[in-house]
């Protein structure tokens, strides 16, 4: 009996001296670069085995702390407030991937700033291949309106999700900083582009602003082309720029989430979105490599300025 006094005796004494475990620390983030890739490329860790993100990582993450996403297979490598996520491909993918990221109680991104760096079609009209793109807006290649009661009327109604302003002030801020950016070429892409009639399309790459088209699953050709050129025409959602699969997602759960303001897209054009005048059958573009690290040098210019003038941007986009 006197035994079991003792045990309970130690056991109250010992709870009271016992702590209870830290609440795991928020973290905040400045940064979020967003690129996206296949699921085989987003389960890998470390990721650095992914082009699209070879360049972050070896520049920025090599040594960076990482964590899974709690219902994703994507990881997020973070770094003194700059992280790095590859989401799932795709409109739906896309949704789910970030949606999930928002929604992870380990991060704070009520500051935080998204710059979408990633791989993209782009039409001969408008740019060469690995050109760089700004997007001023987005547009979904399916614009779908409904028709909604307003009194006695029927309006149409965009629907949700199907076109989205980005912020101005944001854009300038890259295209100021990148005044002086060299982008890189090869020869095997620039005699791809020679196939093309148009001077703009045989040009070195450069950097430009316009409009990025969503079209999930991506569909090429002029038929897609001219569709994605009418709808910016009609909508007056300036001129079509970049074909890609992710971009409308991305901007519908960032304006969801109230980080619209905050979200800006760069993407290189790794092909032309439609055949060269004769040919029936695709080849190689060559412009892979170059556009992957044309990406990196257009949207490391405005990441370095906000980390190193976080003081300023922490309250918003500064006024230029």
């Amino acid at each position: 009996m006197k035994l079991k006094v003792l045990i309970i005796s130690f056991l109250f004494c010992l709870s009271l001296f016992s702590v209870s475990p830290a609440k795991a620390e928020v973290i905040p983030l400045k940064v979020v670069i967003l690129t996206t890739y296949t699921v085989e490329d987003i389960a890998r860790v470390p990721l650095k085995y992914s082009l699209e993100i070879k360049r972050w990582y070896d520049k920025n993450f090599s040594n960076a702390e990482y964590y899974r996403v709690k219902g994703t297979d994507s990881y997020i490598y973070i770094k003194d407030g700059l992280a790095f996520i590859t989401i799932a491909k795709g409109k739906k993918g896309a949704v789910g991937s970030l949606s999930a990221l928002l929604k992870d109680p380990r991060f704070d991104f009520s500051e935080a700033y998204f710059v979408v760096t990633g791989s993209a079609s782009v039409p001969p009209q408008a740019a060469s291949t690995g050109s760089v793109c700004i997007a001023e807006w987005v547009l979904d290649h399916e614009y779908k309106t409904t028709a909604v009661k307003k009194g006695k009327k029927k309006i149409m109604v965009a629907k949700s999700g199907s076109l989205f302003r980005l912020n101005e002030d944001l854009i300038k801020w890259s295209l100021l900083l990148n005044k002086d950016t060299k982008l890189t070429d090869n020869a095997k892409a620039a005699k791809h582009r020679d196939r093309y009639p148009s001077k703009t399309a045989q040009s070195d790459p450069f950097i430009f602003t316009a409009t990025s088209v969503t079209v999930s699953p991506k569909k090429t050709g002029g038929e897609a082309s001219a569709q994605a050129e009418r709808l910016c025409r009609e909508h007056k959602a300036g001129r079509y720029g970049i074909l890609q699969e992710e971009d409308n997602a991305i901007a519908y759960v960032l304006k969801q989430s109230r980080h619209l303001e905050r979200l800006l897209i760069i993407r290189s054009g790794t092909d032309f979105d439609q055949l060269p005048h004769g040919m029936k059958k695709a080849v190689s573009s060559g412009a892979f490599a170059i556009s992957v690290v044309n990406n990196y040098r257009a949207a490391a210019p405005l990441v370095k300025e906000i980390l190193g003038n976080w003081h300023e941007w922490k309250r918003g986009v500064p006024k230029i």
